[in-house]
């Protein structure tokens, strides 16, 4: 057995490029730190570390785009990895799109939930969202429904102009439908605040263009006085009645606290007749129903305070809370989409992890009772029947449509995702076949025929030692060999287009070979194994020593993915 290409050289520039890489990363070279990192995925494009580390470089020097760029890389490379994740968030708060930070970041801690980089990213958008969307759905939230707004843009001659350009106008629109997109579209596009104050009305400081400026008179000197001194903002004097509301109110809470729920009402309504403004004595009985299971009394409840905070300037907060007891209520009562509906306005008065946790919760709960409503495996079987005849008949796009309401009909066979998958192969759609292929093998991993697919599929992309790999598991499953001929004959074509152009069979070169095998994560995985090297080069000074190494079930099974690779040859 000989070499294919120099493995020991290879192994020892990409660690000697990583250590560089690391080393200049902590001595805060971080341009010199990309350089080597860089020249790493040159040699080795498949390895998320490389990428990873590239991407905090990038992150050091406010770089972000490339540090973006890399994390996606790494995530795409290792999506079982919580760095990459982390690296993506980090990345996505440099650029201040605040939501897709939190959201890559709760995808990170789905795989670790105890991860510290992501709670800690997590909670600082959190934070900032709560700092912006109860700042702009405060100021901004009603502009679909000012019917004034856009007659105020328009009657401006700047703003006028600027509605001819169909970018503006798209991300306008866009802010109209949710007003919690303001810092995003802000830091793209400079327009939308002036354009959002002008149709507000408050459009004091601009001047309009071609108009000239105001020129004040001077102000005469003055004799300059006495700093004064800065007095303490008064705290507002309650009336005798606010003072009493709010000591019958105090009385309520305690009777809530020992569940006496009628003694409570009672306090919180001679509260509401003494300072009948105030709108959270309102609420205080909303939550006593609730309690009390009445839950479209409490509706009714928090709709009247609603109505009364809004005529009364109230703390949004307490406008959010309302919100989102209703939604509490509509959910315990069934309705999922008012449910969903109130959380949103809660979400739009005042941003809070309870409230946003609660919402995906029943957007999970709505999901899942229409993927119930769905479920009738007699219709399922139906359909993938109809999508059998149509795959006979070559109408692959029409079998695909029939397989995929298979598949709403009943997600749990592993037959319809084959299916489908063996209609995307003849479609040359190879990712959608290859996610149906896993899905099936998910569903059934005795399934011999899906793996057969997935070789196919994998043979499409020229992924060749994956396929064989692919093809090794689908021989064990295949205990009763039914499908040994079509594993046989799928291996020798594995092989021809491997070792060969695909079209003249001209064989491609060492080089070549070395490139595309490079590009396979598990071989890059298998020549970087420090006792796996040793047993390579004991194999090459001493090919008796192959015989030996190879009664190892586990080395056999490297040294074949070598041998399939190209990496390695027989003599």
């Amino acid at each position: 057995m000989q070499g294919g290409m120099t493995i020991n050289s290879i192994m020892e520039q990409v660690e000697q490029l990583k250590a560089q890489g690391n080393k200049a990363f902590s001595e805060k070279d971080y341009k010199l730190s990309i350089e080597k990192f860089s020249e790493a995925i040159t040699v080795d494009p498949a390895n998320a570390v490389f990428y990873s580390n590239r991407s905090a470089a990038y992150a050091c020097l406010q770089r972000w785009e490339e540090a973006l760029a890399d994390a996606e890389r790494t995530v795409e490379l290792k999506p079982d990895w919580v760095k990459g994740y982390g690296r993506k968030g980090a990345a996505l708060q440099g650029l201040q799109r605040w939501q897709d930070a939190l959201e890559a970041y709760e995808d990170g801690l789905k795989l670790e939930p105890e991860n510290q980089q992501c709670l800690t990213g997590k909670e600082a958008c959190l934070s900032k969202l709560e700092d912006t969307t109860g700042s702009a759905g405060d100021l901004f939230g009603d502009l679909k429904n000012d019917p004034m707004f856009m007659q105020r843009i328009m009657a401006n001659k700047e703003t006028a102009a600027y509605c001819k350009d169909p970018v503006f106008m798209a991300n306008l629109g866009r802010l109209m439908e949710n007003p919690k997109l303001l810092p995003t579209l802000m830091s793209t596009d400079q327009r939308i605040l002036k354009a959002i104050l002008i149709g507000k009305g408050i459009n004091a400081e601009f001047t309009q263009p071609g108009e000239p400026e105001v020129k004040r008179e001077p102000e005469t000197a003055k004799p300059k006085e006495e700093p004064k001194p800065k007095e303490e903002p008064k705290a507002p004097v309650k009336s005798d009645q606010e003072i009493q509301a709010e000591k019958e109110k105090e009385l309520g809470n305690e009777a809530y606290r020992r569940k006496d729920f009628e003694v409570a009402l009672g306090h919180y309504r001679k509260a509401q007749e003494l300072d009948p403004k105030n709108m959270n004595f309102l609420l205080n009985e909303s939550a006593v129903y609730f309690e009390q299971g009445e839950f479209k009394r409490c509706i009714e409840k928090c709709e009247k305070a609603v109505e009364l905070g809004r005529d009364n300037k109230a703390d949004f907060k307490q406008i959010a809370k309302a919100f989102s007891r209703m939604a509490s209520c509509h959910h315990r009562l069934g309705d999922l989409d008012a449910a969903i509906k109130f959380y949103n306005k809660s979400l739009t008065e005042h941003r809070t992890p309870d409230a946003l946790e609660k919402l995906r919760a029943v957007e999970k709960e709505k999901e899942l009772q229409a993927k119930a409503a769905l479920y009738n495996p007699t219709l399922a079987e139906e359909e993938r029947n109809k999508g059998n005849e149509l795959f006979k008949q070559g109408n692959f796009v029409e079998a695909v449509k029939h397989y995929s309401e298979a598949i709403k009909r009943d997600e749990k066979d592993p037959r319809a995702y084959s299916n489908r998958a063996a209609c995307y192969t003849k479609l040359a759609a190879v990712p959608e076949g290859l996610k149906d292929c896993d899905t099936a093998i998910k569903l059934d991993p005795s399934f011999v025929k899906a793996y057969i697919r997935k070789a196919a599929l994998l043979l499409m992309k020229r992924e060749y030692t994956e396929a064989s790999s692919v093809l090794d598991l689908a021989a064990t499953v295949d205990t009763e060999h039914k499908h040994a001929k079509e594993i046989y004959e799928m291996r020798i074509k594995a092989q021809s287009d491997q070792f060969g152009s695909g079209t003249n069979n001209e064989k491609l070169s060492e080089e070549e070979i070395k490139q595309r095998a490079m590009r396979n994560p598990e071989v890059v995985s298998i020549l970087s194994d420090p006792v796996m090297q040793s047993i390579l080069q004991q194999m090459q000074a001493d090919p008796r020593a192959a015989m030996e190494h190879l009664k190892n079930p586990a080395v056999a099974v490297k040294i074949r993915k070598l041998i399939d690779a190209g990496i390695l040859k027989t003599a």
